[in-house]
């Protein structure tokens, strides 16, 4: 199977709607799932790089650093990201658009690819919900 289809696969088995996602016209269309955390819903990304075999999933924030805060906000998610053992945080430098992010190559039989699939979108979307309240008390008091 196509890592593309283990993400369908896992959306379907977990019963989150999956829908296809063209950002920008030259990027590779990217698959999108919502996942419920303690502190909000949250959109996915699912990002397939085929003939790498590496996978990409991030969750946007929804949330812009201002300006006037993204230096000092980047040396906070440095920190924070030293912590962190799978997802990790990235900013923006053009925008300050907030994202959790993970990427990993993926090796094996389909069964192990599925299974590594599921956990990186589960403690990418953990990572992002309980980070969450943290971010915006840090960002806006």
């Amino acid at each position: 199977m196509t890592l593309r289809e283990l993400f369908y696969k896992f959306a379907k088995d977990q019963r989150l709607p999956c829908m296809e996602l063209q950002l920008e016209p030259s990027a590779p269309n990217q698959l999108c799932i919502y996942l419920n955390g303690a502190n909000g819903r949250y959109e996915g990304h699912g990002l397939f790089l085929e003939e790498e075999n590496l996978f990409v999933f991030y969750v946007p924030l929804s949330v812009m650093v201002p300006k006037e805060k993204r230096e000092s906000f980047s040396a906070y998610l440095m920190d924070l990201n030293y912590g962190l053992k799978t997802a990790n945080f990235y900013i923006e430098e053009s925008t300050g658009a907030l994202t959790a992010r993970i990427c990993q190559y993926m090796a094996g039989a389909d069964w192990e690819k599925q299974e590594l699939m599921e956990r990186l979108i589960t403690d990418c979307g953990r990572t992002a919900d309980y980070y969450y309240p943290e971010i915006m008390k840090r960002l806006f008091g």
